[in-house]
């Protein structure tokens, strides 16, 4: 699946922040891109516990794109992976959802 060029420059910005926060993105342990799902989707990255276990799921978008638009396809992979955190990112803005206990994502910057 190739990777357009606005989500591109908007998956260096999150790789910088993942990276700013203390997450080892070389570290497919931690972080885990493009994961495909049962049903055939991806996942653009999963994060890991220091088990390697997946404990939540970041979709990104393109920097033009509001990350509350990714919501449902979002939940979609969260459900498949068992996860109960979402990140939505496009790069300038990130929102958090617990998406089994809270009915929106929250915006966190």
């Amino acid at each position: 699946m190739a990777i357009k060029p606005n989500e591109a420059f908007s998956r260096v910005l999150i790789d910088a922040q993942l990276a700013e926060l203390g997450w080892n993105v070389r570290d497919q342990n931690s972080v885990r891109y493009e994961v495909v799902m049962e049903n055939g989707t991806r996942a653009d990255y999963v994060l890991c516990d220091r088990h390697g276990r997946s404990m939540a799921v970041i979709e990104a978008k393109r920097f033009s794109v509001s990350p509350g638009d990714a919501a449902e396809q979002a939940r979609g992979y969260a459900r498949q992976l068992a996860v109960p955190y979402i990140f939505l990112a496009n790069g300038n803005e990130v929102r958090f959802w617990e998406w089994e206990r809270d009915a929106y994502p929250h915006s966190i910057n």
